[in-house]
């Protein structure tokens, strides 16, 4: 069974869901997309194998202007809180990387949550598209019981930056981001899916024994971190550009169809993302 994000539109059905599929030892997948996107399984497998040493503290950041810039009609519902379901289910996606990457689940929770843009132009007909649905979504949040983070996830930010994700460990940090400018990108692919830039991961790792030996003062130290290459092992599908979300969905459904023909759990799945749910609940 595959689902869009999110499973349901109340946890109460989503529950109900998660159920069944274990009921009958189905093979589950929702729509994260950006779970694949190569930098980002990268990240996450540094975090959990010790890059940083222990993770002390994060910043997760993703800027959209999907609900400030005109739309046309047909996307009214998505301006509507009854189509959504959860308040504030557009920051998920960000949800589902923060706990994939940390490799831990979220334990406390502070949040606000805002409707800041409450009509947008109707590119059909001229006049206003009005909405309920909140578009900024604040955290607070420990994951693992003592990792300290925020979390934020915008979608009134004309020209936004997209995503930003920074970790910081007892020995060192991890950043995910889209730093190119549209520029940079490949624009020959046509309006239907263009290039929006492909996430690249930068990082730096502490010598213990450098530092005792010969002490750098923390200004000098800021920003002396380097990209790091991504391994082919994480890109699953040909024929496609990174930066394409077209790429992340083939990337999604090749794990999804491993899954399915060797047995395997593909994530994320009915297991990780009912988590998400409670989480919004608790928010």
């Amino acid at each position: 069974v595959y689902c869009e994000l999110p499973m349901s539109v109340n946890t109460a059905q989503a529950q109900e869901m998660y159920d069944e599929a274990k009921a009958r030892n189905l093979r589950t997948q929702v729509g994260y997309q950006h779970h694949f996107e190569p930098a980002s399984l990268h990240m996450a497998e540094l975090v959990q194998s010790g890059f940083i040493g222990k993770p002390l503290s994060f910043s997760h950041g993703f800027v959209s202007g999907a609900y400030i810039m005109p739309r046309p009609g047909h996307r009214e519902w998505l301006f509507q809180s009854q189509d959504g379901g959860h308040p504030g289910y557009r920051s998920g996606q960000s949800l589902q990387r923060v706990m994939a990457v940390l490799g831990a689940d979220v334990t406390e929770i502070c949040a606000d949550m805002r409707v800041l843009a409450p009509t947008r132009r109707n590119t059909d007909t001229g006049g206003e598209i009005e909405g309920n649905q909140v578009d900024n979504m604040n955290y607070l949040l420990r994951v693992d019981g003592d990792v300290m983070g925020m979390m934020q996830t915008s979608l009134t930010g004309w020209f936004g930056t997209g995503t930003r994700f920074e970790i910081y460990g007892t020995e060192g940090m991890l950043m995910l981001a889209a730093t190119d400018t549209p520029e940079n990108w490949d624009k020959t692919l046509g309006d239907g899916d263009p290039t929006r830039g492909m996430l690249k991961l930068y990082g730096a790792r502490v010598s213990a024994e450098q530092m005792q030996g010969g002490p750098i003062a923390p200004e000098r130290l800021q920003r002396a971190f380097r990209e790091i290459e991504i391994p082919a092992r994480h890109t699953y599908v040909g024929g496609f550009q990174h930066g394409q979300a077209a790429f992340e969905v083939a990337q999604a459904w090749h794990t999804f169809a491993a899954g399915i023909r060797g047995g395997a759990v593909s994530s994320p799945n009915f297991s990780d993302v009912i988590k998400i749910h409670y989480i919004l609940d608790a928010a």
